[in-house]
Order: structure tokens, then sequence, then C-alpha cells
């Protein structure tokens, strides 16, 4: 869908340090009633890895919270891991529980810790 589209393009905008737009595009999702909670999910982690960069942690302990509440309810068991290493990597959790729970579902923690580590340095070289 296209608001899945903007909510990856966001985290990719966060990556590449621009936090303006990556929080404009995340907003964009939030706000639109044919966003899926997969798109809020990620337009929220967008919102919190810009707002981690700019030094906001409480903005980026809500943005965090409302992905959260995005998955509630829902039977998804990876959505909530996922954000919690986008939590782990702003600094608001613990990285290493974070992977241990990622391998007790057989799953390589390895890709989703890059990807959130990027998103929260800014300081991604994109192609």
């Amino acid at each position: 869908s296209s608001t899945n589209a903007r909510a990856i393009e966001a985290i990719i905008d966060a990556a590449s340090g621009d936090l303006a737009l990556a929080t404009q595009r995340a907003e964009e999702v939030v706000v639109r009633s044919t966003s899926t909670y997969l798109d809020v999910v990620f337009a929220n982690l967008a919102k919190a890895a810009a707002h981690r960069q700019a030094g906001d942690l409480g903005a980026c302990e809500l943005a965090i919270g409302a992905a959260k509440l995005a998955v509630a309810g829902t039977d998804d068991v990876i959505m909530p891991l996922v954000i919690a290493m986008a939590e782990a990597v702003c600094g608001l959790g613990n990285i290493a529980h974070t992977e241990v729970r990622f391998r007790g579902l057989g799953l390589d923690p390895e890709g989703w810790r890059q990807a959130w580590s990027l998103a929260v340095s800014g300081g991604a070289v994109l192609a």
C-alpha cells in the first residue's frame, strides 16, 4: 500500500539523517484511516528514531508506546520483537535480552538490530 511505502520511506529518511522529512512522512501514515497496524508501527518507529537522533528521549518513548499500542490486540508475535529491538537500540531496552527473544522464535536478530541502529544514528549513506 502507499502508506506502507511511506512508512518505510520515513525509516529511510531517519537513517539518512533527514529528521524533518522522516517525521512528516511518518505523521502522514499515522493519521490516515487506510493505514494498517503494520504501517502505523513502522511509522511510529521512524518517529522514535528521528526523536532519538534529535536527543528527545521523551518523544522517542512516546512514539515507541504508540507502536506498541498499534500492535496490541493482534496475534502478531514478530512485531512486538521488532518494536523491542527498536526500543533497545534507542537506549530504552536491553539489546541482549531482545536478541535472546528473537532466537527463541528461531529468528536471527542481526538484520533488525542493524536496521534500527542505522535509523537511530542517521549516518547511513544510501545509494
